[in-house]
């Protein structure tokens, strides 16, 4: 307790020890809670997949594969407890950003918003119950939507929220005119991001060619050599995904790579959400895509009968 003391977790008084509020976030039941994710990140796959971090480093091949022979989401079909853990953690990283979401977007302009890799639903639900009359789906593989009622984030919301199974590399909700995906592009490498937006693109010109949008909620690089949590979470990707990363906010919004229309900068400091003070570091927590045939297009223009972004780059159209 006296090296977590000197770390900031607790205070010290003699021999009496209390919480800061960077120990508060390793309570179940606080409100800001990080436990599930500290005990996730202590969980085999891991750990097993950082010991691997040389080879990811030569090769840039993920840690889990070369520990595991399989990488983590397929490993988490043979590991449930994992499984468990790891979405519960996501929950915990999902209730944190919640308020800087709806600060940063109007849902109100949607009648439906899908949430694709929605996890156990804490996002969706804090969105739908942030905008009355708005109908959700969220989807997810039905592995993890088994979770999602005990889970209880959708409670009371059961007349406006489907539960859709499946996935997002082969298919995505039809019939919504947004979409929302928080933490997924991260994941997976620029060739897989395509693939899932190629899909959320093609819906929205069936749908709602002219005001569909899809909204990405990550982590945005700073340029500088700053300190940034995205800076730790993109090895973190390196690691432990697919040809995952972070990338820069002039990756995102490079011409014919994305089409990027805004940064939302929120107000909710990434420092001060693990129970630090002051820090530069914030969470960028709304990036909005407009699939356009231009790039750097303003908020609010309509989404072009002629799609040429990031997941046409090859040339298809």
């Amino acid at each position: 307790m006296r090296l977590l003391s000197s770390l900031g977790v607790f205070t010290q008084t003699g021999n009496h020890f209390g919480l800061t509020p960077v120990g508060e976030l390793l309570q179940s039941h606080s409100s800001r809670s990080m436990r599930d994710l500290a005990v996730m990140f202590n969980d085999p796959w891991s750990t097993a997949a950082w010991t691997e971090l040389p080879h990811s480093v030569r090769t840039g091949g993920d840690g889990v594969t070369k520990a595991f022979g399989k990488n983590t989401f397929e490993l988490f079909h043979d590991e449930p407890d994992q499984a468990a853990n790891f979405h519960a953690a996501m929950t915990n990283f999902s209730r944190s950003v919640v308020d800087a979401t709806l600060e940063a977007y109007d849902f109100s302009h949607f009648s439906h918003l899908a949430d694709v890799g929605g996890g156990h639903g804490v996002l969706l639900g804090s969105i739908l119950r942030h905008t009355p009359g708005l109908r959700g789906v969220l989807f997810d593989l039905p592995e993890v939507l088994a979770g999602a009622p005990a889970a209880g984030h959708l409670a009371s919301l059961e007349d406006r929220v489907e539960l859709q199974p499946g996935s997002f590399f082969e298919t995505v909700p039809t019939g919504v005119d947004a979409y929302i995906l928080k933490s997924i592009i991260h994941d997976w490498s620029d060739d897989h991001s395509r693939r899932i937006l190629r899909l959320l693109r093609d819906q929205l010109a069936a749908c709602d060619p002219e005001n569909g949008r899809v909204l990405l909620c990550e982590m945005v690089v700073p340029d500088n050599g700053a300190p940034a949590p995205a800076k730790f979470l993109d090895i973190e990707m390196l690691v432990c995904t697919i040809g995952g990363k972070e990338r820069t906010a002039s990756t995102f919004s490079a011409s014919r790579s994305a089409i990027l229309a805004y940064l939302f900068p929120s107000r909710a400091d990434w420092v001060r959400a693990l129970g630090k003070q002051g820090g530069d570091s914030r969470i960028w927590a709304g990036i909005h895509y407009q699939i356009d045939n231009e790039s750097g297009v303003a908020l609010g223009e309509s989404v072009a009968q002629k799609f040429i972004d990031w997941a046409s780059k090859d040339g298809s159209q």
